[in-house]
């Protein structure tokens, strides 16, 4: 039974989108690689819009069921449609998808950010049947932080039937690879005239007189090709990843994708010819500033772009252009409103809360004439020191981690801009100096624009240990960076295959591939590691957390003892697997002098609002403290104590 399980988690919810891809590609006469973005960001939008409009995921979940069952019968009633259905890009989804089970399968969590809050987000709407953000939630932080890719991962948990991390994460990955490789491997086939598996094209590969041998060899090659443009395009990414975010339920990449995505389509040109493509621009900008605040300083730069690309490379009407993009905008940031006014009318209980605000992004703390004065010099103090310690980062830390690729911000775009023009020089037909020009002032004034942006961020929105040490710096000037190294690098792509006649063998692309990979990720290369070859280091928390579920009462509110010496660590991994329960942020005995009266207070504050005490650390200053206010002499790690409140605390060993 057990094996059933784990098939049905990982079979059941590709089938299922698959499906439901179906509808979009016989709605629009697209192929199967084109619709997928489209199709993924209104899937989560399905379930956003749910629990907005019937405070429940199940109605947005069973409508979802619905259509994959619709879809199932589009592809069984309308065959005459199956060559766009079963396309290039739908066996490179299967493909995708086996790599994704493949890198993934048995995947645990990793990253902080991902314990404290990105994976805590799905855990907590699964258990609530709610947002994240609602007050019953023991999400601590960022409950301010829109919730596009939580929607994402917790479609996919409900067609698996199954919370699993590593569900999840192949969810997130399917999402990104489906962004940036499923439409440029259609867009390859057509070049080159493989289209349909029945037979659209123009190769005899894919001619429905074609022998069944022949068609399995170009299912193979497509698949290899697949497998290779993948490895291919997150070899940069990879490249980028200075906080090793790639493989974890982070933000910062599939921002990254989404943006280079947006920007792709733009130089790409079809978007000003063909509806569909502005569908699902539109649904994509959607996404992208549903997935973190600062995808809407991307907007911004993708609505510029889009503007100008059509008013000097494709001559498009100004008033068109005008009414596009503001409906474009109008519709991205109206979902991003809507959600903001949701977080604000319920007064929700951030952990940021307490210095001011609400939430980490919360505008109304920034002050012009502050920003003025730190600019200009006029005041001192930690803002002034983060401004100008910003300014010289954007020179001079370095945003890769490849040792021989040493890229700072300034040092990337100046490096992007060259390749721009490069890629005018030699593909000047498809690639006209208009593109370029446009790209380039696009470039320029998004990343002003970006820095602008961030000086802001870290200046007013930021804690005073994040200021000092600006941290998070490469993960946000990554976002956007790695957006427009992967658009140059896809219209690359793209523009190498149209415009050279080599012909592309299964091992000419496997050893370019390798080489590429090799070269731009040098010693990243470990980053292509499945992770059921790696070690779990978390491994003692987890058995931490699973006797605290299985000893503890449900929705009982825990106190941590603990040695935390490691920047809350092992308290956010119990506080993720253990979400059942009230884990009240641990007393860290590394860092509490037990014989300081004001600390006690603060401890024995804590543990009056406890129902108990788990030990995940001790010393003599702790069993001195306990034997003093309590029965207990000396506490046990590992040991989970139940804590009774009356003229003195009462605590007993749970066994």
């Amino acid at each position: 039974m057990g094996y059933l399980v784990i098939l049905r988690a990982f079979v059941a919810p590709v089938i299922a989108v698959m499906f439901l891809n179906s509808i979009p590609v016989h709605l629009f006469k697209r192929t199967f690689g084109e619709t997928m973005p489209l199709t993924w960001v209104c899937s989560s939008f399905i379930l956003y819009f749910s629990q907005f409009l019937m405070g429940s995921f199940f109605p947005g979940y069973y409508l979802l069921v619905a259509l994959t069952l619709c879809g199932a019968g589009l592809i069984f009633l309308k065959k005459s449609k199956l060559d766009k259905f079963l396309s290039a890009g739908f066996l490179t989804f299967l493909t995708l998808s086996v790599i994704a089970f493949i890198f993934d399968f048995n995947r645990n969590l990793s990253d902080f950010d991902e314990f404290w809050h990105w994976g805590t987000m799905i855990k907590e709407s699964l258990r609530l049947d709610r947002f994240y953000c609602v007050n019953e939630s023991r999400l601590i932080i960022h409950k301010d932080y829109p919730p596009f890719l939580c929607m994402l991962e917790l479609m996919w948990a409900k067609f698996a039937g199954i919370y699993r991390e590593d569900v999840v994460t192949i969810a997130l990955h399917l999402f990104c690879g489906s962004v940036l490789v499923l439409p440029i491997a259609e867009q390859i086939a057509e070049i080159k005239g493989r289209v349909g598996i029945f037979g659209t094209g123009k190769d005899k590969f894919a001619d429905s007189t074609a022998g069944f041998s022949k068609k399995i060899i170009w299912i193979i090659c497509i698949m290899i090709f697949s497998a290779c443009a993948l490895v291919a395009v997150y070899a940069p990414i990879i490249a980028l990843d200075m906080p090793h975010i790639t493989s974890t339920l982070l933000a910062d990449t599939p921002l990254a994708i989404q943006f280079g995505y947006l920007l792709y389509l733009i130089y790409d040109g079809k978007i000003y010819k063909d509806r569909f493509t502005y569908v699902s621009f539109i649904a994509v900008c959607m996404s992208m500033v549903m997935t973190k605040q600062v995808g809407i300083a991307m907007l911004l730069v993708v609505l510029f772009s889009y503007f100008l690309t059509g008013f000097i490379c494709y001559r498009t009407s100004f008033v068109d252009l005008a009414k596009n993009t503001v409906l474009s905008g109008a519709i991205a940031c109206g979902v991003n409103v809507l959600w903001k006014a949701y977080v604000k009318m319920l007064n929700v209980s951030d952990i940021r809360s307490s210095a001011g605000g609400n939430g980490q992004f919360d505008l109304g703390k920034i002050d012009v004439g502050t920003y003025i004065n730190v600019v200009t010099g006029k005041v001192g103090g930690l803002e002034s020191e983060t401004f100008h310690k910003l300014l010289r980062a954007f020179f001079l830390r370095r945003i890769s981690g490849v040792r021989y690729l040493p890229v700072t911000f300034a040092t990337g775009t100046i490096g992007t801009l060259i390749l721009v023009w490069l890629i005018h020089r030699f593909f000047t037909k498809d690639f006209s100096r208009e593109k370029a020009v446009s790209f380039s002032v696009t470039w320029i004034l998004g990343t002003l624009g970006y820095v602008f942006m961030l000086s802001i961020l870290f200046v007013f929105c930021f804690t005073p240990d994040e200021m000092e040490e600006l941290r998070g710096y490469e993960r946000y000037v990554d976002s956007f960076f790695v957006g427009g190294v992967l658009c140059l690098f896809l219209m690359l792509l793209v523009l190498f295959v149209k415009n050279t006649g080599l012909k592309l063998t299964i091992p000419l692309v496997i050893a370019a591939t390798v080489v590429w990979a090799v070269i731009v990720t040098g010693n990243y290369i470990g980053n292509y590691k499945p992770f059921f070859m790696r070690n779990d280091n978390y491994s003692y928390y987890k058995k931490c957390a699973k006797d605290i579920i299985g000893k503890a009462e449900k929705d009982s509110a825990i106190t941590l003892i603990c040695n935390d010496s490691w920047y809350g660590y092992p308290q956010s991994i119990i506080y993720y697997y253990a979400n059942e329960n009230d884990i009240l942020w641990g007393q860290d005995i590394y860092a509490t002098d037990f014989s300081d009266p004001a600390a006690r207070d603060a401890v024995n504050s804590q543990l009056e609002q406890s129902d108990y005490i788990y030990i995940m650390a001790s010393n003599d200053q702790v069993d001195k403290y306990f034997s003093e206010i309590s029965n207990e002499v000396a506490m046990t790690p590992g040991d989970l104590y139940r804590v009774s409140h009356g003229e003195k605390l009462f605590i007993e060993k749970v066994e």
